[in-house]
């Protein structure tokens, strides 16, 4: 079986529109000419968007896909009426064995290890097939954690952890439900009592370690090195309009946008299609931040003079990855205003907007100074520090309390976003392939301000909680 779309049923409509039509019959067709007839070729969509994401009068077997609550033959035989004449085994292609996290959220605590267990034993005893989704969580690594949004009402980014609270962890441990029962003992079980006889001795799990406490020692303002970041010529434009990184071919990151300004008097800034968040400076002070979604705006002082620098630091934090919101979510911004009046109609002539996209090798290139020498940067700042490992490295996990939102590379590898004030993840995982023995060292772009002593402090557990 191989999959040639999933959920389409949420973006487009094959019964009313010819183009989605036109694209999975291009999707099969594709498929059938590479892999050939044996092979059945199949869409997922929900049992409520099914007739909207497949095909029914062809060879294109239309799954489904629900949680466990959802359970039901008609759910099943649904599939096999769209299906009908063609191959179509009852099978659940998503069965849900936990579910996403944004940032901001608590974590997930459905299903149980009971309710999974009855649910998966209900399957083996009609004979109907399903797949877990997820069986062993992931890690977002990097910027490529997703979103999701209803329109421009409500931005929902995910966290870096796909962990998902799924029978085992993005470590490779057990997950332990809301009551303490442990998932994956729990489906291991009762797959075991229906098959009617032992599985294969379960693989050790990978080692945890902690490595301590890590001093950070250096470190180096953004706001005052732009050059050094710069992968991407910066440009001069003359309005704060229609500013996506898209134009300029990057795909993450943040981009800053400068300007000359004299506020008379003191004002309110404010931000159309802000994609997906801003922090304000004036002078290279922090005045505040606004996010996708809140739409609150940032107060200005007046400035005492006509050559005080405003800067934006506009950050990407998660491309929406369902549903049509995918066609505008473009990273950057749409506009800005002063006092209800548009930017460009008070006398600013001119923005420089630079683009940066963290690769991870001119983050690391950075020359960095002592901390004592910036300790009164109000961020953003990259800060730095080694730790030694005396062995062959294993799995761990470093943690993001007393620190506040940003980024985290070890050994040139991003580990992805971290965001302390929002939860619930408090740790970022970092397998031992990124570590080595000897000398290793971590980088930090705290984007706020730390409220700890520029310390780190290394796990052998995650930290989830509220």
């Amino acid at each position: 079986m191989v999959q040639v779309e999933n959920e389409y049923g949420y973006y487009g409509d094959v019964t009313k529109n010819t183009s989605d039509r036109l694209y999975i019959e291009w999707l099969a067709s594709t498929f059938r000419k590479h892999l050939g007839d044996p092979t059945l070729l199949y869409t997922t969509d929900s049992p409520y968007a099914v007739t909207r994401g497949s095909l029914q009068d062809s060879s294109l077997y239309s799954a489904i896909d629900f949680g466990v609550d959802s359970v039901n033959e008609p759910n099943l035989w649904k599939q096999q009426e769209l299906s009908n004449p063609y191959p179509s085994p009852k099978i659940c292609m998503e069965l849900y064995a936990g579910w996403m996290t944004h940032w901001g959220e608590n974590m997930p605590t459905r299903p149980t290890a009971l309710k999974l267990a009855k649910t998966i034993s209900t399957f083996l005893t009609h004979q109907w097939s399903f797949v877990l989704y997820m069986a062993h969580g992931g890690t977002n690594f990097g910027f490529w954690a997703g979103a999701n949004a209803n329109g421009s009402v409500q931005y929902q980014p995910h966290t870096t952890s796909y962990d998902y609270q799924c029978p085992l962890s993005e470590s490779g441990h057990h997950t332990l439900d809301i009551v303490g029962h442990d998932k994956y003992n729990a489906v291991r079980l009762t797959i075991q009592q229906r098959l009617g006889e032992s599985l294969p001795k379960e693989p050790s799990a990978p080692i945890l370690k902690s490595y301590g406490v890590i001093q950070m020692t250096k470190c180096l303002s953004l706001l005052d090195n732009i050059q050094y970041l710069m992968e991407i010529d910066s440009m001069k434009v003359e309005s704060l309009n229609n500013i996506w990184m898209e134009n300029w071919g990057q795909r993450h990151g943040l981009i800053l946008c400068s300007t000359v300004v004299h506020f008379a008097e003191p004002g309110h800034l404010r931000f159309s299609q802000l994609h997906d968040r801003v922090q304000v400076y004036l002078d290279k002070k922090y005045m505040g931040q606004d996010n996708r979604g809140l739409d609150r705006g940032v107060d200005i002082p007046k400035t005492s003079n006509s050559t005080a620098m405003l800067d934006l630091l506009i950050e990407g934090m998660g491309r929406v990855n369902f549903e049509q919101t995918i066609n505008y979510d473009r990273k950057g911004i749409g506009s800005v205003s002063y006092n209800g009046i548009p930017m460009e109609q008070l006398e600013i002539r001119e923005w420089r907007v630079v683009g940066l996209p963290l690769s991870h090798h001119r983050v690391a290139s950075l020359v960095m100074g002592p901390i004592k020498a910036f300790q009164e940067v109000n961020g953003p700042v990259f800060y730095s520090g080694e730790f030694l490992i005396h062995d062959e490295p294993e799995d761990t996990f470093i943690s993001s309390v007393g620190w506040n939102k940003g980024m985290i590379w070890v050994n040139e590898f991003n580990l992805g976003r971290y965001w302390e004030n929002a939860g619930p993840q408090h740790t970022l995982y970092v397998p031992k392939h990124v570590l080595r023995k000897g000398i290793n060292k971590i980088i930090m772009l705290e984007l706020m301000t730390p409220v700890n002593q520029f310390v780190v402090h290394t796990l052998d557990q995650p930290l989830f909680y509220s």
